[in-house]
């Protein structure tokens, strides 16, 4: 028997090392899901303790503030992890709705395994210190922006950082996605033409 997601494979052996053996015991235990456009893979107060690796499709990460306004938290396309990460750390329910934007199809994995893996082989423990360390920057670098950018360079920094998503995200969502309303960002895109 192979390896079965031999793009995964071979870009997590090129990144990380994985060696064929330690993929070949991952893929035991990895299940693979479909998504409709507009289901949920989790929402607030599920029990969600898995990590969620895009194949296919695009995902939105959202809260919903209690005036019932939705504030988008990211986007996760292929090759990227959805999951509500920080509940799990926390191992509290999810305070996050993810939504499949598009169908789309996941990887999913345990966290549990996830902790397994990460006890064993060096790679694991190599990516489990990548993953912590890329979401941390990412959270920083996000709350930089909102509290110091214009949404004008809030709109920039996506159009770089989320140039291969760009186009397959509705408009109102990366005005929600930049803090600002879908007017705001008309204005913003009339100015840029």
């Amino acid at each position: 028997m192979g390896v079965k997601y031999t793009e995964f494979f071979k870009m997590y052996s090129d990144k990380f090392g994985v060696p064929e053996e330690e993929w070949l015991k991952l893929e035991e235990v990895l299940t693979e899901k479909s998504f409709k456009k507009g289901e949920l893979l989790t929402r607030p107060g599920d029990n969600f303790m898995q990590l969620a690796v895009v194949i296919k499709g695009l995902f939105r990460l959202f809260y919903i503030g209690q005036e019932g306004r939705e504030y988008v938290k990211t986007f996760r396309g292929e090759g990227e992890i959805a999951g509500p990460y920080a509940e799990i750390l926390l191992d509290i329910p999810s305070r996050t709705f993810i939504e499949a934007m598009e169908d789309s199809q996941v990887l999913l994995l345990s966290f549990e395994d996830f902790v397994k893996f990460g006890e064993g082989h060096q790679c694991w423990k190599t990516i489990r210190y990548e993953m912590a360390e890329e979401h941390f920057v990412q959270k920083e670098k996000r709350e930089f922006e909102l509290l110091q950018l214009s949404a004008a360079e809030r709109y920039n920094n996506f159009l770089v950082e989320k140039s291969h998503l760009v186009d397959r995200i509705p408009q109102y969502h990366v005005a929600s996605y930049l803090g600002i309303t879908p007017v705001a960002l008309s204005r913003i895109l009339k100015k840029i033409k």
